[in-house]
């Protein structure tokens, strides 16, 4: 998945990123498969909350989008000295790292490549392992994710890979139920018409100086963890 970012999508994720604590709990799932004394990627960082989390368990992060809009909302937060923020192609960047993250990003392929010539460590990626679209007012018809391209293509390298399933709380607060109302339309992927009386019904008030709706929601994930050396080794097989 690749985050589509707009001023409206980026507030609502710093929101839910500023209210609870999915970022430091992800980190904290991520951090026995990284070099803490190491280089760190974060591959297509979004708003940075994840590379921002990392840096303060790892000596160097570096955190790379192509979204302006993104990384504007990425510059405003605290950023220490041991965080760089990129504007850029991550596949067009010549540096080495010792670790690489995909959160919710990245193609198979692009993946693989990166493993071959941007990394000399762990790649670790973080995907969706869910069936339904969370915030549709109605069903919507999911296509193959490309990780389970990334998956099947490991499994024909002969290239080993861990996998844990991982469910952490990424619920959305909002400022009025108006933003409410704003937030289900704007990720409605379905034909049928958001309805506010049963958006009413879901959310949970909150006492709370800014946010004063709750939105619980769980998202359940995969971690995909393998070696670059690895994918070195099995690409330059014969």
């Amino acid at each position: 998945m690749m985050q589509r970012w707009s001023p409206e999508t980026v507030a609502f994720m710093a929101d839910a990123a500023d209210y609870g604590q999915y970022y430091r709990e992800l980190t904290k799932s991520l951090l026995p498969y990284l070099p803490l004394e190491g280089h760190i990627c974060d591959a297509g960082c979004g708003i940075g909350s994840l590379a921002l989390e990392l840096s303060k368990h790892c000596r160097e992060v570096t955190a790379v989008d192509l979204s302006a809009a993104a990384l504007e909302q990425a510059r405003k937060l605290p950023v220490p000295n041991n965080l760089r923020l990129i504007h850029g192609n991550i596949m067009e960047l010549p540096h080495i790292y010792d670790a690489m993250v995909f959160c919710y990003f990245g193609k198979a392929h692009d993946i693989l490549r990166l493993a071959s010539t941007s990394c000399q460590g762990n790649i670790v990626v973080v995907r969706r392992d869910c069936r339904q679209h969370r915030f549709s007012a109605g069903p919507v018809e999911r296509k193959p994710h490309s990780m389970d391209l990334l998956t099947q293509e490991l499994r024909r390298l002969g290239i080993k890979y861990d996998h844990r399933p991982l469910s952490l709380e990424l619920g959305q607060p909002f400022r009025s139920f108006e933003d409410a109302v704003a937030f289900f339309t704007l990720y409605n992927k379905s034909t049928v018409a958001v309805d506010p009386e049963r958006i009413r019904r879901e959310l949970i008030p909150l006492q709370h100086p800014i946010f004063k709706l709750y939105y619980p929601c769980v998202r359940d994930m995969e971690v995909i963890v393998f070696s670059s050396i690895n994918v070195k080794k099995a690409l330059k097989s014969p």
